[in-house]
């Protein structure tokens, strides 16, 4: 593109400048087209040049200001230099004592010097246009005036009445000169267009529609995609007010506040679309505004495909940074989180429904030494005994009726060197525990209707919102299922244990809700802070985040005792029932059968540190044997120092 012909134009009222251009020997890659006319006359030249594809324009004095302001294509001045105006004040002087030197809207600097130098009758004046400056020159013939000294149009005027005229030439080198800097001009600019065309490129490219405007509503870039969704072409909308086109426009707003707008619904030729605007800035000061278009089924496709993803478990979505505490409780079990996070011990995360429990499985896997391999989580809550078995251990084609012919892997084989969150496992059946029984201690699997085992390395984080305990007392529950979970616990303890969090969650869910839905935040006074600390939060975290949203919604920016009561009284119309059967539960259910019950539960404790103990020996036997009985070894493998394997070996009467 660089070695296209440039095109440049020549437009001078001078017949002797013009002359002296042809004259030269240009350089061959000039495509040169010359106009001899001056002034505002020249404009109409100009735009006509321009409309056949003139890249620059060579003008002499006012007509090059001129042409600057009319037309779009750059254009070059040739100067003419002091020298040149002294060796044409030589030659009027010697044909006349009153000489007239014309400017074009500025007096010529160190005039007095010159009227000095020539000791002749110098004057100079102003014009504007032709009309000004044949005016000025008409007037100086009157006054008495002599001689002209000035373009080619002042020369002709001075011909025109009368007087004798000489042209400031204008010497070859300062026309190569220009012609060079023309050159340079257009180089410049063919670059500078070709980055655009680029640009302009990439921005068509993309999916979305884009519209910019400039810091006065005027519609600057419009993408091939925003064209087609406003049905309507380039050239109608560009350098116009947006107004005109796009009436549901927030520019002005954003343009306004120098704040972005997001997702914002507009229908738009019967579509729905959501718009972000964005307000530019440079050097801290706002240039304009550009918007994107997105076609709503679009974004929820895209919404629907992270979802499966998420729904499939293949990634976390939380970290311990998602915990949100100030209690030292809470600052023991990130603790505990930390230390565990670093083996690959089994892990059992009791609590309350509501405490978090999800966030803290997640959070073990993103620190661990698996966090770049698959975390998948089930609820086992939520599936049916044999839908839950095929999703756990997958199955083979042919299975059972509706199954895959190709068959389908298990949840644990799309774990393999990461993690399994079993979240809710108090709620699988007796016929599932055992299968995941077998998985823990063999690390195998068989689909359903194979007849081969599959290796899997897999970490297992259990979640229970049970006591496990009472559940084997019930007999919905393995206790050899139990011992093999409860290699390492955490639990998480209930929020009307640990107030001082509540603060701290309260302040950060009404934040929250309040950006969600684009409210102020609103403040909870000390008084009413209290009452929230002292409320017993059978639900936990998850019934605060309802309340907090509740009050953000119903408040609108504003703190409002009255909402705060009817809401605080729906909190407490649920807690009774809840609380009573808390309450049941520490008064050990009744004085008759107090005895009885005190009695079943001192054996079965006995009976589960008996089973904890023959657990923790077998083991610490397989580690023995597995490292054969290297001590250093076998702890590292167990996740203890060498020193505690010693103690407990000494303990279990295993030295």
């Amino acid at each position: 593109m660089q070695n296209k012909k440039i095109k440049i134009g020549v437009i001078i009222s001078s017949n002797t400048i013009a002359n002296n251009i042809k004259s030269m020997k240009l350089d061959p890659q000039y495509d040169m087209r010359m106009s001899v006319v001056g002034l505002e006359i020249a404009i109409d030249e100009g735009l006509s040049m321009e409309k056949r594809g003139v890249e620059v324009i060579l003008s002499h004095t006012g007509t090059s200001n001129l042409l600057q302001e009319n037309i779009q294509v750059p254009v070059i001045s040739i100067h003419h230099s002091s020298l040149d105006l002294i060796s044409a004040m030589m030659a009027a002087s010697r044909l006349g004592h009153k000489i007239l030197i014309p400017t074009f809207r500025e007096k010529i600097q160190n005039f007095n010097m010159i009227s000095k130098l020539f000791q002749k009758d110098v004057k100079e004046g102003i014009y504007h246009d032709s009309i000004s400056l044949e005016k000025l020159i008409y007037q100086s013939s009157l006054n008495g005036s002599e001689v002209v000294v000035g373009g080619g149009l002042g020369v002709f005027y001075a011909k025109k009445y009368g007087l004798k005229g000489v042209e400031i030439e204008v010497s070859a080198d300062t026309i190569k000169t220009s012609f060079a800097n023309a050159v340079s001009v257009v180089r410049a600019n063919r670059l500078e267009k070709e980055r655009m065309r680029r640009l302009y490129s990439i921005i068509d490219s993309v999916s979305e529609g884009i519209i910019s405007v400039d810091q006065n509503g005027i519609i600057m870039t419009v993408n091939r995609n925003a064209m087609q969704i406003l049905n309507i072409s380039k050239k109608n909308i560009t350098n116009t007010p947006y107004q005109e086109h796009l009436p549901w426009g927030l520019y002005d707003q954003v343009l306004k506040t120098q704040e972005p707008i997001n997702d914002r619904i507009e229908r738009i030729n019967d579509q729905l679309y959501i718009i972000n605007y964005s307000p530019v800035f440079l050097d801290n000061k706002v240039l304009g505004c550009i918007s994107t278009l997105h076609h709503s089924s679009r974004l929820m496709q895209s919404e629907q495909e992270v979802r499966r993803s998420l729904a499939k478990g293949m990634v976390t979505k939380y970290t311990i940074d998602d915990l949100i505490w100030s209690s030292s409780k809470m600052g023991n079990v990130i603790d505990t989180i930390k230390k565990f996070s670093h083996t690959d011990c089994t892990v059992l995360v009791t609590g309350e429904t509501g405490t978090g429990k999800e966030i803290v499985a997640q959070g073990i896997h993103a620190l661990s030494t698996r966090r770049t391999k698959p975390f998948v989580s089930i609820n086992c809550a939520a599936l049916p005994e044999h839908l839950l078995e095929s999703e756990l251990f997958g199955y083979e084609g042919g299975a059972f009726t509706g199954s895959k012919k190709s068959g389908k892997p298990g949840l644990f084989e799309m774990a393999h060197e990461g993690t399994i969150l079993l979240d809710e496992i108090s709620a699988t059946s007796l016929k599932v525990q055992a299968l995941m029984l077998r998985v823990l201690q063999e690390r195998e699997v068989m689909r359903i209707g194979g007849d081969r085992l599959i290796p899997v390395n897999v970490r297992v984080i259990a979640n229970a919102n049970k006591e496990l305990c009472d559940e084997i007392i019930n007999g919905t529950f393995r206790e050899d299922l139990y011992f093999r979970l409860n290699v390492l616990q955490i639990n998480i303890p209930g929020l009307r244990k640990r107030p001082e969090d509540i603060p701290i969650l309260a302040k950060n869910f009404i934040s929250k809700f309040s950006w969600k839905y684009k409210l102020t935040p609103i403040h909870i006074p000390g008084p009413f802070m209290e009452k929230l600390m002292n409320h017993s939060w059978p639900g936990n975290v998850r019934q605060l985040i309802n309340f907090t949203e509740q009050m953000v919604l119903m408040s609108q920016g504003h703190f409002n005792p009255d909402i705060f009561e009817t809401l605080y009284y729906h909190l407490i119309k649920y807690s009774p029932n809840i609380e009573k059967s808390i309450k049941k539960e520490s008064i050990n259910i009744s004085k008759d059968y107090s005895s009885d019950v005190d009695q079943d539960k001192n054996n079965f404790s006995c009976e589960i540190r008996e089973k904890t103990l023959e657990h923790e020996a077998y083991l610490i036997s397989a580690a023995l044997e597995r490292s054969k009985h290297n001590k250093t070894s076998a702890a590292a493998y167990l996740g203890m120092s060498r020193t505690t394997l010693y103690n407990k070996m000494r303990k279990l009467n295993l030295a």
